[in-house]
């Protein structure tokens, strides 16, 4: 066993078992590993702990290795430090897309824990499998295709996202107008009655009745707040569908500033 540290890798995996496997053997001899489980957690780790070397699965959740290889290479600090993916999948095709993305190389999982060690070695010190000239084109050809295929199908998603946050504010606003009215309806009739017991609170202070007067008065007052919070709330369902008329003119701060307060 090796203590002195060599090198620092970024190993990205979402698989704990692989994590575990590839950091106990590169550890044993000698190298610091760090590990991220997806792209974006990788991209940024690799700005934190500016790796000599970056091991990667390529089947990620959410952005491939592919992908997280071509976002790193667009980072000045990147374009030069190897990257290799690391993957079960041992088909042809898949190298050449890894390759033609821009990694160094591509390794097979389960990895061989005598081998793996020199392998890594081998790309620390600049070794590149690099594709002919003919295989880049034609692989940078389908990677193209397939990013544009992603990209078409991510605006797609955003517009059907859109369309539902339009159908929601569209059914909010209507539920706001519709709760307005259905407790504006009720209202009214609750304030008529209201009326009617305001006069004949005005003939129980006269027959010295404080009771009823006290009640006739509060019922008011709680009518009145709840005809101000209906027609704030509908103030605010046409100010969301800028359809609220504002009229524009002076006003007397200190009144408002004590209706504030």
């Amino acid at each position: 066993m090796e203590n002195e540290k060599k090198a620092t890798i970024l190993y990205i995996e979402d698989t704990i078992a692989n994590q575990k496997l590839v950091r106990r053997v590169l550890e044993r001899h000698g190298y610091d590993v760090h590990i991220a489980n997806d792209g974006l957690e990788g991209i940024a780790l690799a700005r934190e702990t500016n790796p000599q070397l970056i091991l990667m699965d390529i089947n990620l959740p959410n952005m491939d290795g592919k992908e997280i290889t071509t976002r790193l290479r667009s980072l000045p600090h990147f374009e030069k430090t190897p990257i290799v993916a690391l993957t079960a999948n041992i088909s042809s095709q898949s190298r050449a897309q890894a390759l033609a993305a821009g990694c160094n190389g591509y390794l097979t999982k389960p990895i061989d824990v005598t081998t793996f060690p020199r392998q890594v070695e081998s790309f620390l010190q600049g070794r590149i499998d690099a594709l002919s000239q003919s295989e880049q084109s034609e692989q940078l050809k389908l990677y193209a295709q397939e990013l544009v295929g992603k990209l078409e199908n991510k605006v797609r998603e955003l517009q059907e996202a859109n369309q539902r946050l339009r159908e929601l504010d569209r059914m909010k606003s209507d539920f706001i107008v519709l709760v307005s009215h259905e407790l504006r309806t009720p209202l009214t009739l609750i304030n008529g009655y209201a009326f009617l017991l305001k006069d004949r609170a005005k003939q129980a202070e006269k027959e010295n009745d404080a009771q009823l007067a006290y009640i006739a008065n509060g019922l008011g007052k709680g009518i009145d707040r709840l005809g101000t919070v209906i027609n704030e709330i509908i103030s605010v369902s046409r100010i969301a569908a800028g359809t609220l008329d504002l009229a524009m003119g002076p006003i007397r701060i200190a009144e408002l500033m004590e209706d504030i307060v």
